[in-house]
């Protein structure tokens, strides 16, 4: 099975601030239908704890799935306190992976193939950035 790595801040949610945590529309939709055909995973630059913290509160929210608050957490390595790129191979075999993600500067330049890109989210309600994505992981695997 395929591992769909999710970035948190800017992609899932607006941010991962306790007073500012606003789910992206179409978040459980979208998180309902990765489920049935990726590992699904989270990969972000928030520190763990926050970002478990950030999970729990749209699952208690009733914006997610209950499984999304147990997701196995990745961080990208730091060196010298500053985060370097996220590399897909601390996830899995490259290949295997994929990663929806907001920030180009995220996405090393040799994993770039294996990222889907999606417009930062700062609160539109409008927004339907999950549809598209949802949309290209079904083109890209001729899933239904």
């Amino acid at each position: 099975m395929k591992i769909l790595a999710l970035d948190l801040e800017g992609t899932l949610i607006s941010n991962a601030l306790p007073m500012d945590c606003t789910p992206r529309p179409g978040l459980w939709p979208f998180l309902s239908w990765v489920k049935r055909y990726f590992k699904v995973v989270l990969y972000t630059n928030v520190f763990p704890r926050r970002a478990r913290a950030s999970l729990r509160r749209i699952v208690r929210g009733g914006h997610a799935p209950v499984w999304l608050s147990r997701v196995m957490i990745f961080n990208p390595e730091r060196c010298n306190g500053e985060e370097k790129a996220k590399d897909l191979l601390s996830v899995g075999p490259l290949g295997q992976v994929l990663i929806v993600d907001d920030s180009p500067g995220a996405i090393r330049e040799d994993q770039r193939g294996f990222w889907l890109p999606i417009k930062s989210f700062w609160g539109d309600n409008q927004d339907k950035e999950l549809e598209q994505i949802m949309k290209s992981l079904a083109n890209i695997y001729d899933k239904p």
